[in-house]
């Protein structure tokens, strides 16, 4: 079986409703096999959107990794932003159409498959969101950082959620060699949440 950054067309398909509340709001995503967490939110984006949510992201948002949509779609129910979900996995991408349609968020999100930035294009952003995909090792992780500095708005921020076990220290020191400013803005039952301005 392939890894949820795979586009493994073999899997089969299963219809999974992901349940959670967030401030007393029910969310309800529509999920399948062959995606990240394809059963419940996981913890790494529940502590993520709870940072965030109170945070001024600014006009534009990139949900990079956007899987089925959870961390965009979640936040954008509760902050006036646009966002722009992407993921290499197309079945992820394809559910988080059908997750943004769900929610009634079609006028500010929208969803396309892009192996890190590589169909974002030009486009620039004020804020950055991201849950490494840490199985897909160091380098492409890396990647990711120094391509979201690149898409950054001036003064804009990447926000990454981390376990503090699956590298969170080697992140912080990488992430100081291309941004301003790094910091942790919280933790939470091991993850830290660091926030990155270009």
């Amino acid at each position: 079986m392939g890894q949820y950054f795979d586009n493994d067309t073999t899997i089969k398909n299963k219809d999974i409703d992901v349940k959670f509340s967030i401030l007393d709001k029910k969310f309800v995503f529509k999920s399948d096999n062959g995606v990240f967490s394809k059963n419940r939110l996981d913890r790494g984006s529940e502590v993520f959107i709870k940072t965030l949510i109170s945070l001024n992201l600014g006009v534009d948002v990139l949900d990079l990794g956007c899987g089925i949509g959870v961390i965009g779609c979640t936040l954008a129910h509760f902050n006036r932003s646009n966002y722009t979900l992407v993921d290499v996995n197309e079945r992820a991408v394809e559910l988080a159409k059908t997750n943004i349609k769900r929610l009634n968020l079609s006028t500010r999100c929208h969803a396309l498959v892009s192996n890190i930035f590589e169909n974002v294009n030009d486009s620039s952003f004020d804020s950055v969101l991201l849950n490494p995909p840490i199985r897909a090792g160091k380098k492409v992780i890396y990647q990711m950082y120094q391509e979201s500095y690149e898409h950054l708005n001036s003064g804009g921020s990447l926000f990454i959620v981390i376990r503090v076990k699956q590298g969170a220290l080697s992140s912080f020191k990488f992430l100081q060699t291309i941004y301003k400013d790094v910091k942790v803005i919280d933790h939470d039952k091991g993850y830290q949440i660091i926030r990155c301005i270009k």
